[in-house]
């Protein structure tokens, strides 16, 4: 991909001190939306971001391409004229924003450009976890082309191809390795939601050789909703765990949890496990089996954060996840996290500190659990402490300083 040096772009205006903690000037600040799905239908919350800004005392709005699906919002919403509107520079100057952030999946090449041409500093939430490139990470990156395949020729197919590309691209990468660098050496800052995703994409940059883009890397959580971070931590804790996800999507694993909930439920009956999100008549059969398993299916996120209040855990079965909403809103409440040894759950859980984690197989991931659920039993694990280290960094004004501190380290 041909992209332009910072040399034919042109000079950047002078750089500014960004103040984290709300003193100094006003910054205008805007969070750019560039994916196919309207803005205001997202898992990403940017009402919580804007709010977040404003309470440090800046502008924070959302700047997006056109698409038929938006809807009605009650923060401000710039709707750029075209998609490729995103992609030039005088656009950007129009809006005047001191800093963007980019969701940008390592990609993102011409936005990045243009605001870079515009002087606008940029923080590029990555939304992945660090395991980026075929060369550098090829299991993994297998993983992913196989899961969604249908029927043995598919996934053959699939093989060959990975292996084509495996052998093809070399030790000088791929052109997608080319991307990912050169959106990293565009933006500012570029932010994960762990420390364990941080140290993933740094062996890709140090697989490439580009060692001086390291600096650049930082993990800032995403935001949770205000409900989950006020009130009163409760102290006394239901013996009960929570599983919570898209269940019909094989990224989610769901083969995994229905077996490590067999597992679990047949050597520890009386913990309850409620399990929530659409395709969870998966879980039906096993819910016949065990009076203590209650598949709960969609309900509103307000139902969701009460049981979170008074339940002990929150259980995932994930093959990857950039950083699941889920288990932050758990730990600002209070619970702990379970699932497998993934780069985000690994950041949550710190080494034991606030969860366990184990391989992807049915009978350890139901081992964590049940070293998960004797933990409260014997009270090394305090709801007080957890919430009391997550809702400062999970809050919405905690999470916006910390991207604006990015561009101060």
């Amino acid at each position: 991909m041909a992209v332009a040096s910072e040399e034919i772009l042109g000079s950047r205006r002078p750089r500014v001190g960004i103040c984290a903690g709300g003193e100094g000037r006003v910054l205008r600040v805007g969070f750019v939306w560039t994916g196919a799905t309207a803005a205001t239908h997202l898992s990403f919350r940017f009402e919580l971001y804007v709010a977040g800004m404003e309470r440090l005392g800046h502008e924070g709005l959302v700047v997006c391409a056109p698409h038929d699906g938006l809807a009605p919002v009650h923060y401000r919403l710039e709707v750029a004229d075209s998609e490729a509107s995103l992609r030039s520079a005088d656009f950007w100057r129009g809006l005047g924003l001191d800093v963007a952030v980019v969701i940008s999946w390592h990609r993102r090449v011409g936005v990045l450009a243009a605001l870079r041409e515009a002087g606008v500093r940029t923080v590029a939430i990555a939304d992945t976890d660090g395991q980026m490139g075929l060369r550098t990470y090829p299991l993994r990156t297998l993983e992913e082309m196989l899961v969604y395949r249908q029927g043995w020729w598919s996934r053959l197919g699939c093989l060959k191809y990975w292996l084509g590309r495996y052998l093809g691209d070399g030790l000088r990468g791929s052109r997608e390795d080319e991307e990912f660098v050169e959106s990293t050496r565009l933006s500012d800052a570029v932010v994960f939601t762990t420390e364990a995703s941080v140290a993933a994409f740094t062996h890709f940059l140090q697989s490439r050789g580009r060692e001086e883009l390291i600096e650049r890397l930082h993990a800032v959580p995403y935001a949770v909703p205000d409900a989950c971070c006020e009130g009163a931590v409760a102290v006394e804790r239901t013996d009960r765990m929570l599983a919570a996800a898209r269940w019909e999507d094989e990224q989610k694993n769901p083969g995994l949890m229905l077996g490590a909930l067999d597992h679990f439920l047949r050597r520890r009956p009386s913990t309850e496990v409620f399990v929530y999100g659409a395709g969870g008549e998966l879980f039906s059969a096993l819910a016949g089996r065990y009076a203590s398993l209650v598949v709960k299916g969609v309900r509103p996120l307000a139902e969701l954060t009460a049981v979170l209040e008074t339940s002990r855990a929150m259980v995932f079965s994930s093959r990857w996840e950039s950083g699941p909403h889920a288990a932050m809103e758990a730990l600002a409440s209070g619970a702990s996290v379970v699932g497998p040894r993934i780069p985000s759950l690994a950041g949550f859980t710190q080494e034991g500190r606030f969860g366990t984690l184990s391989r992807p197989r049915p009978r350890a991931l139901a081992q964590a659990m049940i070293d998960e659920m004797e933990s409260w039993d014997s009270g090394r694990r305090d709801a007080l402490q957890i919430a009391a280290y997550w809702r400062p960094r999970l809050s919405a004004e905690g999470v916006c300083r910390g991207l604006l501190a990015t561009l101060d380290s």
